[in-house]
């Protein structure tokens, strides 16, 4: 059975995010010297809700809560309880248990009731421990959310930065967001102080009292933080708000001209306040000298154009009796080029030494993957700055060899280990079997597009990371920017 805590421990006021270990459950032997297995230790995130007078006797209805991760992944709780539900003059606690397995970074927690969402961030909720979100979810943490968010995005504001500064390229790591969101921290001061972020918690503060009084159809107001085609923050409001505002059922009014914000209005005014926030905070940071953060991602999907928009068939050189087995997924195999400047036989083996079908990509949601099930497989590695590696793709089943598996043979896929976009990641996009992409050996890109049958590993641009083209229309519209951590230092 489950030991529930006691309900005293939901009181704690300050905010500890490293390991706490549970003390270890025992249980009596049932018989001989045969003592019952001992439960691994149970993960528990507290907290609580506030804003109840705004709410009132809402709260009483026991508030929705939506756990995601840094990823945007929704997280399944074993069990939320709530002991103690809001009043007009109290806060409502809440115990949620988590699986105890597995460890959770930049995990996002959001009441919601109706369409008013109050949330806040937990930077590590590790396994076995016990971790309690000081501050109660309320504007200013919500205002604090969107910000880690954004951050946790890889943001990269570099227009007007100081030359000293890494003008926010992203805030990497889940240990780089603990210290910014304690309750003395940087995002959580930001917010609740003076200055941009302050403006930001206000805007946040009117979106939620709208809220209050939308109708159900309006669905929750705030909605996830995504990027723009910019690098920016935007897209706070949820998907259904926007409908609501344009169908005049969400009265809303941002930028303060008295008269009801269109969707467009609304979101242009959390946009600018978030990026503004952001670039109060005057964040600085370093990224690691020598390793970049790589990650390799395949779309195996049908109907796909090659670089010379021509109908790609990603089945031509595999096995035709082995294509429809099930239990096929895709698999990275590669290693140190000869021409790279850095050979190192660890690096190569951590590529796979060229050893088909170990190891596994990923269409899941994890891993550096974006969206489970779109059928683009993603891998990631920590690089040496400027090596060179080669690989390929094969279709197949662990531990199963080349014949009929790998995606074009006798030649190899060439990457330099260089930030093209200034984003601080090497990421590159590449389709199954594409014979015009960079091959080494024999390409088949046309000298009309660049190509030259052959490909220097040093000074080819098709041997890089490269814009990508999402719509496949032929046309490339800017590099894949996914949501990963960079690799950091310390500043010095």
């Amino acid at each position: 059975m489950v030991k529930r805590l006691r309900r005293t421990s939901l009181l704690l006021t300050t905010m500890s995010l490293a390991s706490c270990g549970l003390e270890t459950l025992t249980m009596n032997s049932f018989g001989g010297d045969h003592p019952a297995p001992i439960p691994p230790p149970e993960t528990h995130l507290l907290g609580s809700v506030a804003l109840a007078g705004a709410f009132g006797a809402a709260w009483k209805a026991n508030p929705v809560l939506l756990l995601r991760d840094g990823a945007g992944n929704t997280v399944a709780p074993v069990n939320i309880d709530f002991p103690k539900i809001a009043t007009a003059t109290t806060v409502g606690l809440f115990d949620i248990n988590l699986p105890t397995s597995t460890d959770f970074n930049h995990l996002r927690v959001a009441a919601i009731v109706g369409a008013a969402v109050v949330e806040a961030v937990a930077p590590s909720v590790m396994q076995g421990t016990k971790v309690t979100i000081a501050a109660p979810l309320d504007t200013t943490s919500t205002a604090a959310s969107l910000v880690a968010q954004a951050l946790a995005r890889l943001v990269r504001l570099k227009e007007g930065a100081p030359p000293a500064q890494l003008s926010l390229t992203a805030i990497p790591g889940p240990g780089n967001l603990d210290p910014l969101l304690e309750p003395k921290g940087l995002i959580t001061a930001a917010v609740s102080a003076n200055g941009a972020g302050v403006q930001l918690a206000q805007l946040v503060g009117r979106s939620i009292e709208a809220a209050v009084t939308a109708p159900s159809s309006a669905g929750p107001v705030l909605g996830t933080v995504r990027l723009g085609g910019d690098g920016k923050p935007t897209a706070v409001l949820s998907d259904t708000a926007v409908v609501a505002l344009d169908k005049h059922a969400l009265n809303l009014d941002l930028n303060g001209d008295s008269v009801n914000d269109t969707s467009d209005e609304a979101e242009a005014s959390l946009d600018a306040a978030l990026v503004a926030a952001i670039k109060d905070l005057k964040l600085t940071v370093c990224l690691d000298p020598q390793r970049i953060r790589t990650l390799v991602s395949v779309d195996f999907n049908a109907g796909r154009l090659d670089g010379n928009c021509r109908p790609l068939d990603r089945f031509r050189s595999l096995d035709p009796k082995e294509i429809a087995h099930d239990s096929r997924q895709i698999f990275f195999a590669g290693g140190i080029h000869a021409d790279s400047p850095v050979q190192d036989q660890t690096i190569h083996q951590m590529l796979g030494a060229w050893v088909p079908n170990v190891i596994p990509m990923y269409d899941d949601g994890t891993h550096g993957d974006e969206k489970a099930g779109d059928n683009i497989w993603t891998v990631q590695f920590d690089l040496p700055a400027g090596a060179i590696i080669a690989y390929k793709y094969t279709y197949g089943t662990p531990g199963q060899g080349w014949t009929g598996t790998e995606e074009w043979p006798g030649n190899q896929r060439l990457l330099r280990i260089e930030d093209k976009n200034g984003d601080g990641l090497v990421a590159r996009r590449d389709l199954f079997g594409d014979e015009t992409s960079n091959k080494d050996k024999s390409n088949a890109l046309l000298p009309s597009n660049g190509g030259k049958g052959t490909l220097d590993s040093k000074t080819s641009p098709f041997a890089a990371e490269m814009p990508i083209d999402p719509a496949g229309l032929c046309k490339a519209t800017g590099y894949w920017m996914p949501a990963a951590e960079l690799l950091t230092t310390t500043c010095h």
